[in-house]
């Protein structure tokens, strides 16, 4: 099975029905939920989620939101080897260094962003949804 990890940007499209980028999100979030793809995210990520969310939605409706998107995602616990890492790290954006940290931690090659050039792109694949979804279909 595919593993890959979502970053912020790419949840935040499906959860807020971003255009032009939902389309390709929620056709990524399908493949997860029909158990195509294994999608993880750092523990990070929920927080960041819940602060965008609750701002937006409130604190109820960001739970829920929250809830029903962490039943189709794997979480890596960010540890202080991760935050050693990305403090020490030449990743100039601190919250994409715990992520691409993070995904290290779990052998995970393949991050899906559209913040690609926040990563290093030396060891691991760096794709949008839809530069992913094409990939798979062929």
């Amino acid at each position: 099975m595919n593993r890959i990890y979502l970053d912020t940007d790419v949840l935040l499209d499906f959860l807020y029905q971003r255009e032009p980028f939902f389309g390709s999100a929620v056709r990524l979030m399908a493949l997860v939920e029909a158990g195509k793809v294994r999608a993880y995210v750092s523990t990070l990520i929920i927080w960041n989620l819940h602060y965008f969310l609750q701002k937006e939605f409130g604190r109820k409706e960001a739970g829920r939101l929250l809830k029903d998107l962490r039943s189709l995602l794997q979480l890596i616990s960010v540890d202080a080897r991760i935050i050693d890492q990305a403090l020490s790290s030449e990743i100039k954006d601190f919250e994409d260094s715990v992520q691409f940290f993070a995904s290290q931690s779990e052998k995970i090659s393949t991050i899906i962003t559209r913040n690609k050039k926040d990563y290093p792109r030396d060891s691991v694949a760096l794709l949008t949804c839809e530069e992913y979804l094409i990939g798979i279909s062929h």
